[in-house]
């Protein structure tokens, strides 16, 4: 039984990925508002491509960490009550954010290379 006990303990998986999740999400969110700011402070267009892809990546990393962590609570079972539905909503809606702040750069710079072309 301690046995047993002591490997519940020492999951440490779940415990990274949330910290990862929130980690990468509030990155997320501060490149995205550092390239809002940019756009009024008149950044130079290579800086403002360069905060679009380190978005990209941080967006992708953030999305399959999440995802992972999601299936990750799911089949680990624990004494934590993260596995409420509040739990999941709060991952789905920070996937939602930050998907949507993605694709509103992305139709931004799709706009802008038709408007120079």
């Amino acid at each position: 039984m301690k046995r047993l006990n002591k490997l519940k303990r020492d999951i440490w998986l779940p415990w990274f990925l949330t910290r990862l999740v929130v980690f990468l999400f509030v990155l997320s969110v501060s490149v995205f508002f550092l390239y809002i700011i940019g756009n009024f402070q008149g950044f130079a267009d290579a800086t403002q491509y360069f905060l679009f892809s380190l978005m990209k990546i941080f967006f992708y990393i953030f999305f399959c960490a999440s995802l992972l962590n999601v299936f990750v609570l799911i089949f680990i079972p624990g004494k934590r009550k993260k596995n409420s539905i509040f739990f999941f909503i709060k991952y789905f809606l920070m996937i939602f954010i930050v998907a949507v702040f993605y694709f509103s750069v992305s139709f931004l710079f799709k706009f802008i290379e038709k408007v120079n072309i």
